[in-house]
């Protein structure tokens, strides 16, 4: 909790519409028959994928200041930010089966619209559309940039965490290690 910090109210906002969770989308549906000629079904589960992007260097959220950004050079600030909540504006681009960013809807359904006025999503959303634009383009409208003014390194002893979870095993008392990082 010492790590935690409170963001301006007017940030509010940006953050809930930001915050989706998981995304899933079937580009078909139906049986498939056969093997190769792409028909092959892959799935992949990042074992512990949120307590390891945790110890890549969250922020600490006590000791830094959010500054809100809008106009010309706000495309430029989020690429050197590390930390950014920006509002992106989608346009029309190479045909896609679905936009990259989520859109929460009045009844908070989410969508991935192919076309966006501007919703809020995390810098990291945003740079992997703006770094692929034989995909979408997309331009930044609007930004709140984190800067954090400590050395603190919240989630340092996550790592020892997971390898106590993995030498006692998944069930059990590693369960409880396994969910008590991930609710972090």
């Amino acid at each position: 909790k010492q790590w935690l910090g409170q963001p301006p109210e007017s940030m509010k906002e940006a953050i809930a519409q930001a915050y989706t969770g998981g995304r899933f989308e079937l580009a078909q549906v139906g049986e498939v028959y056969g093997r190769g000629n792409g028909r092959e079904i892959y799935a992949y589960d990042l074992s512990s994928a949120y307590p390891y992007a945790q110890s890549q260097g969250m922020p600490c959220m006590a000791h830094g200041a959010w500054t809100h950004y809008r106009g010309r050079d706000v495309q430029a600030r989020v690429e050197k930010a590390r930390y950014a909540l920006v509002k992106a504006r989608v346009f029309p681009g190479p045909q896609q089966a679905w936009g990259p960013f989520p859109w929460r809807d009045q009844d908070g359904d989410v969508t991935y619209p192919l076309t966006s006025p501007g919703t809020w999503v995390w810098r990291a959303e945003y740079m992997a559309a703006f770094e692929a634009p034989h995909c979408w383009k997309v331009k930044a409208k609007e930004a709140w940039i984190y800067e954090q003014r400590c050395d603190c390194k919240p989630f340092a002893e996550v790592p020892k965490a997971y390898a106590l979870r993995v030498e006692i095993g998944k069930d059990g008392p590693g369960l409880a290690i396994k969910l008590g990082v991930n609710s972090s």
